[in-house]
C-alpha cells in the first residue's frame, strides 16, 4: 500500500516462502529482491538471507590441509559454517522423516479403488467418472508430497489403477483417443511401481482399445507385449490370450486365434488348481 507501484501486486508461492525462511534462497530475483530491500531500507537482500555475520575475534584460526576447501574465517567464521553445515544437514533429515501418507491413507486410497472397480459395471459412466477423477486427483496430490518410498510404489499402483478405469470409462464412451493417453499414464505407473500385475492388465486394456478401433494388429503387438509380464496374482494373462484370440480372429487368422484360446484354457485350469491348493 505505501510502496512504489512495481511492487504493489507482488505475491510469493508458500512453498518459495518457506525456502526463504529455512535458509535454502540466499539471493531472491526480481520482485522479491525489491520488496525485502523496501521493507529493509539501507540491507542489501542477499545480506537479509544471507549466513548470520560472526563476531569480530570468535573464530579460532584452523588451517585447512587443502586451501581450495578452505572457508575464510574473516568472511564468515568457521563457527558459523559449521554450525550452518550442522543446522542444513537436520533440516534435511526432518524433511526426510516426514510424511504425508501412512498406512492409514494408504488403506482409504485401496478400499476407494476397490469400491469404484467392483461397482463399474452397474453404475452410469458419467457419474462415476467424476468420481474416479476426483480420487486420481487424490493420488496425485498425495504423491507430489513426501511419503517413504515403500508407499509411493503402492501410490503409483494407485494412480495407475484409477488411470486404467479412466481409459475404460473413455472407451466405454467412444473417446479412444483420451481411452488411449489415460491407458498410456497407467502403464507408466505400473512402470514406476515395477508392479507386473498393473503392466500386464493395462496393456490387455490398450489391446482391446485397439481391437475396439479397427486395428486388430496392434491389439496382437500390445497383447504379445503384456506377456511378458507375468503377473503377481489375477487373471490378467488369461485375458490377454483371450483377446488376442478375438484379434487374430478379426485378421482372419483361425489357427492363431484357437492356439490363443486354448493358451488362455490352460492358464484357467492352472489358476484354478492353485487357488484350490491355497484353499486346501
Amino acid at each position: 500500500m505505501k510502496g512504489p507501484p512495481s511492487i504493489a501486486t507482488a505475491t510469493i508461492e508458500k512453498r518459495q516462502f518457506f525456502r526463504y525462511a529455512h535458509g535454502e534462497v540466499w539471493t531472491p530475483q526480481t520482485v522479491a529482491r525489491r520488496v525485502l530491500e523496501f521493507m529493509f531500507p539501507g540491507i542489501p537482500a542477499a545480506r537479509l538471507l544471507g549466513p548470520a555475520e560472526s563476531k569480530p575475534g570468535a573464530s579460532p584460526h584452523h588451517p585447512a590441509a587443502d586451501a581450495r576447501n578452505a572457508v575464510d574465517p574473516s568472511e564468515y567464521g568457521i563457527e558459523d559454517v559449521v554450525m550452518a553445515a550442522a543446522n542444513e544437514s537436520a533440516q534435511f533429515a526432518a524433511r526426510a522423516e516426514s510424511s504425508n501418507v501412512g498406512p492409514h491413507t494408504l488403506e482409504q486410497l485401496e478400499a476407494d479403488i476397490r469400491r469404484l472397480v467392483i461397482t463399474y459395471p452397474n453404475r452410469p459412466v458419467g457419474p462415476l467418472f467424476r468420481e474416479v477423477r476426483a480420487l486420481r486427483d487424490r493420488a496425485f496430490e498425495l504423491l507430489e508430497g513426501r511419503q517413504p518410498p515403500r508407499y509411493t510404489a503402492d501410490l503409483y499402483v494407485g494412480a495407475g489403477v484409477l488411470c486404467g478405469v479412466l481409459a475404460n470409462a473413455s472407451f466405454d464412451l467412444g473417446r479412444y483417443d483420451a481411452a488411449e493417453t489415460q491407458a498410456r499414464s497407467a502403464f507408466l505407473f505400473g512402470e514406476l511401481a515395477g508392479h507386473n500385475g498393473l503392466r500386464s492388465w493395462v496393456r490387455g486394456l490398450q489391446a482391446l482399445i485397439a481391437y475396439g478401433d479397427g486395428r486388430p494388429a496392434d491389439a496382437v503387438r500390445l497383447a504379445d507385449s503384456g506377456s511378458a509380464f507375468t503377473p503377481e496374482s489375477g487373471t490378467a494373462q488369461i485375458r490377454l490370450e483371450s483377446i488376442k484370440a478375438r484379434a487374430y480372429g478379426q485378421l482372419n487368422r483361425g489357427r492363431d486365434a484357437l492356439a490363443a484360446l486354448s493358451a488362455a484354457d490352460r492358464m484357467r485350469e492352472r489358476l484354478v488348481e492353485a487357488m484350490n491348493c491355497q484353499a486346501g
